[in-house]
């Protein structure tokens, strides 16, 4: 079973254009805090991949933006690791707005890299384990 995490947003003034309607790099800016907060949920912190030299680098995404979402509006996004191997993640991203109606999907390709080697890391089995 995969294993599901979703958070809520509003979209704000920074979010928007002229005429209020959700800019795309706040649809991706959305995705990237989902998929950062269940890590942290799951105990893998930013503040400790940094101490560790690791960050993750976005590869390659697709997403798709069915409806802009205007100014003060509220959007769910739910994420899932869909796989992941001993050097990527492959990450699947919903956004649904308050009518629950689909807005946005996408999934992204990542690669969790050492900042000193400039080199990708291998992911240790206790992370497949929780992110899977």
């Amino acid at each position: 079973m995969l294993n599901k995490f979703e958070k809520n947003y509003e979209v704000t003034y920074r979010d928007t254009d002229a005429r209020g309607e959700c800019f795309f790099t706040s649809y991706m800016n959305f995705m990237a805090d989902c998929g950062l907060s269940q890590e942290e949920k799951l105990g893998f912190s930013l503040p400790e991949m940094v101490k560790n030299n690791h960050t993750w680098m976005l590869y390659d995404y697709d997403v798709i933006v069915y409806k802009y979402v205007k100014y003060k509006e509220k959007v769910r996004v739910i994420t899932y690791a869909k796989s992941l191997n001993k050097f990527y993640a492959l990450r699947v991203f919903e956004m649904y707005n308050e009518d629950n109606e689909l807005i946005s999907e996408g999934i992204t390709l990542a690669l969790l890299i050492d900042t000193i080697k400039k080199g990708h890391v291998e992911f240790l089995m206790s992370i497949i384990k929780h992110m899977v």
